[in-house]
């Protein structure tokens, strides 16, 4: 979003008061979004805890010593040339809401790629940056991240990997340095920090890795770990801490950044 800047305050001919200039418009080309399912929810796609709760979803991923961002997508039976025509109408409905750009955080497939592709030359509606499920990334060789990456065109980008250490707040599955007040559960820890650091690194290297969710207990750990597996490029999160609040938790943590 730009916007012209304030007018300066001038001074009165008069009695050399200060008094503010005339006023001015102010241009805004458009917002930028930095996390969204828009692509997923233009495709149609379920979400991974449909016909259960998020809670229970996420428990049975951690029984199966998985991330949420490891388990894959349903197959879709539609033609490629379709779903291109609703990952556009998607973003044709994002920008008439005024966004110029969105992020897809967590895509679980290469066939959006494919098919925001197959529109060609088409100018998007708007910009798009996209984030890998760390499952998916972790499944592709490296060259062909590497050419993924590479060949997006000038109206997508394929920014890095989205990795899970914990889980959510509202459905109290957020990993926590004490138990809930509301109920006897200090959340869901989906990896520790060592295991997260191990399967960031390869990513990290080549400055794939740009954001994860870091859960609350492991961060000090975690946060040295990134630092050197980034060549100490991580931004570091905010200090846990655990609150008398039955809702507390701790901010994400963001890894490095270009």
């Amino acid at each position: 979003m730009s916007a012209a800047p304030p007018a300066p305050a001038q001074a009165s001919g008069h009695d050399g008061g200060v008094e503010p200039a005339a006023d001015r418009r102010v241009a805004i080309s458009g917002f930028v979004d930095h996390h969204t399912h828009l692509l997923a929810a233009a495709a149609g796609t379920p979400f991974p805890w449909q016909g259960t709760t998020v809670r229970a979803f996420h428990e049975q991923v951690r029984r199966d010593g998985a991330t949420p961002m490891d388990v894959p997508e349903p197959a879709i039976g539609e033609s490629l040339q379709e779903r291109a025509r609703r990952l556009y109408q998607g973003l044709a409905i994002a920008a008439a809401g005024g966004l110029v750009e969105v992020t897809e955080m967590g895509m679980r497939h290469w066939w959006y790629l494919d098919a925001l592709a197959s529109l060609g030359e088409t100018p998007l509606p708007a910009r798009v940056r996209i984030y890998l499920a760390s499952g998916l990334a972790e499944q592709s060789v490296s060259a062909e991240f590497g050419a993924r990456r590479a060949d997006c065109g000038p109206w997508v980008r394929l920014e890095g990997v989205k990795f899970y250490a914990d889980g959510w707040l509202g459905p109290r599955t957020c990993a926590m340095w004490r138990k809930f007040d509301d109920e006897d559960s200090d959340g869901i820890l989906f990896q520790d920090s060592s295991t997260l650091a191990r399967r960031i690194g390869p990513f990290a290297a080549t400055g794939s890795c740009r954001r994860t969710r870091c859960g609350c207990r492991p961060s000090t750990s975690t946060r040295s770990r990134f630092a050197a597996a980034s060549q100490r490029r991580s931004a570091k999160p905010h200090a846990p801490r655990a609150s008398r609040r039955p809702a507390a938790r701790r901010w994400p943590c963001h890894s490095p950044r270009p």
